[in-house]
């Protein structure tokens, strides 16, 4: 019954004639399986009918476009240096751009996870929890030096090993969760 649900499910068309998306086939069948395994779980029925259900998987697009030299220009050109989260925020985007780290890996880059000198920096417990080190640009390192000897020590209000900190001094970055 699972499996003509999931093709039904498959070959359903909308009014204008598109099949469903993967996620929204996801969407219909996950309450499913996880109400399958908690009768199974309880003893309700003998063994877990959707445990061999092989969900769909959405595809994986590359962007459809990415930005032009004078785009990313103007990226890079909209924190106020002139403030000391200005430099920061500079120092986050070089740090983005030249390294490609994630968000979250970046949120948790401590103070002697990064060398400026030998422009490099250490991912802790990165995609797949691994570790790794990572190049950093001339450019991206500049700019977290100058972070680092100018605006950090005015930011920290409290002893923290974290490396960019928010105007406040607090160690989480929320100014970029949307990011």
């Amino acid at each position: 019954m699972l499996e003509r649900y999931q093709a039904h499910l498959f070959h359903y068309r909308k009014r204008n004639g598109e099949p469903l998306a993967a996620n929204t086939r996801v969407a219909r069948l996950d309450p499913l399986k996880a109400f399958c395994k908690w009768l199974a779980r309880t003893g309700q029925i003998a063994s877990n009918p959707a445990a061999d259900l092989v969900m769909p998987r959405a595809p994986r697009w590359l962007p459809g476009r990415m930005l032009t030299v004078s785009e990313m220009d103007r990226v890079f050109l909209q924190p106020d240096l002139g403030m000391p989260g200005g430099i920061r925020d500079r120092a986050i985007l070089e740090t983005l751009y030249s390294t490609r780290i994630r968000r979250l890996e970046l949120v948790r880059l401590k103070l002697a996870d990064v060398l400026p000198e030998r422009e490099m920096l250490f991912v802790r417990s990165g995609k797949g929890g691994r570790d790794r080190w990572v190049p950093l640009g001339s450019r991206a390192s500049a700019w977290v030096s100058r972070y680092l000897v100018e605006v950090r020590g005015t930011l920290a209000t409290r002893r923290d090993s974290t490396l960019f900190l928010t105007d406040h001094g607090e160690p989480r970055f929320t100014v970029f969760q949307n990011f």
